[in-house]
């Protein structure tokens, strides 16, 4: 930090700061800045309800088998079933 402090200051001596290529950066990053705290704001805004959650995933899910006592073969028949079944009217794999 004090290297680039240093450099920074040297920098300004020499009138480095009224270069394009300075002015151009400097208002480039004060952009991104401005931008970016904009963006925490949205986030530290935005608020999901556990329904809204639950309602999302229940839309989304595919399937879901947890069975702690399941086997292989009632396995194989439920993804046999599922595999074969369309989803709007299309197929999706032939066993």
């Amino acid at each position: 930090m004090i290297e680039l402090e240093s450099m920074a200051k040297k920098g300004k001596e020499l009138g480095l700061q009224n270069s394009y290529y300075v002015r151009y950066q400097t208002k480039m990053c004060k952009m991104l800045i401005w931008a970016q705290q904009l963006q925490q704001q949205i986030i530290d805004t935005v608020a999901v309800s556990e329904a809204e959650v639950k309602d999302y995933y229940d839309n989304h899910k595919i399937i879901t088998l947890v069975q702690k006592s399941s086997n292989c073969k009632k396995y194989w028949s439920i993804m046999s079933h599922w595999l074969t079944t369309s989803i709007d009217g299309l197929p999706l794999v032939k066993i």
